[in-house]
């Protein structure tokens, strides 16, 4: 699915401010803007930004009131993703511009506070209107505070939607604040390349340590990587359903291989009278085969009936997924046909080889 965004030649790492010296917030945006300043430099540098939270990450919550609008109580105040970013972070992660404009150096401290909103806020809040020009309320520090005596935030962009997890069907309503107007003490970097990412990990730390050595620099790998890490409990699941299926094939060939021995032991009269009459050991082995995937057959076309409708309900679950319903459908019921063949296969040999005899005596 398209995740909307590019992580294309991106490298990430994490900086958590610490020490005295960065409890101001006009240190945090120094030291900040002299790291980007910095990794900019670099030839092999296309963009470079910092965000709060990285795409496909969960960002932090903030309440939202819209201006105008009459102010619900806290606890029924709209929640929504809240990132910090520095100017050009749309652009390093090319996230698409809707509308309006992005973030810039002017939008600074002392400058009139201003947001940017992606397109599933507009289409939440402002179905029927123009976002652009609209301000709003965030609350961040202490959700349970009312929207008392707010600061109004102007909207002045809107973005395409990014995904917070991996299939994500309704992207959440994300609000964006200037990094120069919110400082954080702990940031995101995203630098885009124009090679490989990982060959920069070593330059991207060298800046930050350029700036303040003391600073760690931590969670360095690429925005894949990022993905992939966001994907791990899909992965984990999949593998656990995938070994379930493998267990419950293998007691599957086990109870058939058990049940068909079972029937052949309690047939072994017939069968050695059959062969007293002049029944082949390939007849018998043949008969035996017969009977066991009759009984597989039909409770295959048991488990065809009730997985038909699977696909279908799957790939309704999922937009722009398709699902190969004939090819599963059909690839398990043939693997459960053969592994019924192939678990009756001993029993049935053995049948072939009753002593007449003894089966006869046995009567």
């Amino acid at each position: 699915m398209n995740p909307g965004f590019s992580p294309q030649n991106v490298l990430t790492a994490s900086v958590r401010l610490s020490g005295p010296g960065y409890a101001a917030a006009a240190h945090q945006t120094t030291f900040f803007q002299n790291v980007l300043r910095r990794i900019a430099a670099s030839p092999q540098v296309l963009s470079a930004a910092a965000a709060s939270d990285l795409p496909f990450t969960f960002p932090s919550s903030a309440r939202v009131v819209i201006e105008g609008r009459p102010v619900p109580e806290t606890e029924k105040q709209a929640m929504v993703g809240y990132f910090a970013v520095s100017p050009g972070y749309f652009s390093a992660a090319q996230i698409p511009l809707r509308e309006g404009r992005e973030f810039t150096t002017f939008d600074k401290a002392g400058s009139p506070p201003v947001v940017i909103v992606n397109q599933a806020f507009a289409e939440k809040f402002f179905q029927h209107e123009n976002p652009l020009g609209r301000r709003i309320h965030l609350s961040r520090e202490n959700l349970q505070r009312a929207a008392t005596g707010p600061e109004w935030n102007q909207i002045v962009g809107v973005i395409g939607n990014v995904n917070e997890f991996l299939g994500q069907l309704h992207p959440r309503p994300h609000v964006f604040e200037p990094f120069l107007q919110q400082p954080q003490g702990s940031m995101s970097l995203l630098v885009r390349l124009r090679t490989e990412p990982s060959a920069f990990a070593a330059s991207l730390r060298q800046a930050v340590w350029s700036v303040d050595k003391n600073q760690p620099v931590t969670n360095t790998r690429t925005m894949y990587r990022v993905i992939q890490d966001a994907g791990q409990g899909d992965d984990l699941m999949a593998e656990l359903m995938g070994a379930f299926a493998g267990i419950a094939l293998v007691m599957a060939a086990l109870g058939i291989y058990g049940l068909i021995s079972y029937l052949v032991a309690r047939r072994a009269q017939e069968i050695g009278v059959r062969m007293a009459l002049g029944a082949s050991q390939h007849e018998v082995m043949m008969l035996i085969l017969r009977n066991s995937m009759s009984l597989t057959l039909i409770g295959v076309a048991m488990g065809l009936l009730f997985s038909l409708p699977l696909p279908t309900l799957t790939a309704a679950l999922f937009t722009d997924f398709h699902v190969r319903g004939g090819w599963i459908t059909g690839g398990t019921a043939l693997a459960v046909t053969v592994v019924a063949l192939a678990s009756s296969y001993v029993p049935a040999q053995r049948a072939s080889k009753v002593d007449p005899l003894g089966a006869l005596r046995g009567e």
